[in-house]
């Protein structure tokens, strides 16, 4: 079955649409919220490209990424 989504097309351009600056300034901000709950372990459900996977992974997390779109995730698989 052929997969019908809006991100289809556009997947390898998703990234080009975002501020990598304010992503990263989100990731510390939720980086912060976790560790005080001593959070370990990230499940972003609809990761898209996983954007926030890859700061949040440096930042010593244990990440993993679901997405209904397989373009998007093939992006995310890349990072």
């Amino acid at each position: 079955m052929e997969e019908k989504s809006l991100y289809k097309p556009s997947a390898k351009y998703y990234d080009l649409l975002v501020d990598k600056k304010e992503i990263e300034k989100e990731a510390n901000f939720i980086s912060k919220i976790l560790k005080k709950y001593q959070v370990k372990s990230i499940l972003d459900i609809g990761c898209g490209t996983g954007l926030y996977l890859l700061p949040l992974k440096k930042k010593r997390f244990l990440v993993e990424g679901l997405d209904l779109s397989k373009e998007m995730l093939r992006e995310a698989k890349k990072r």
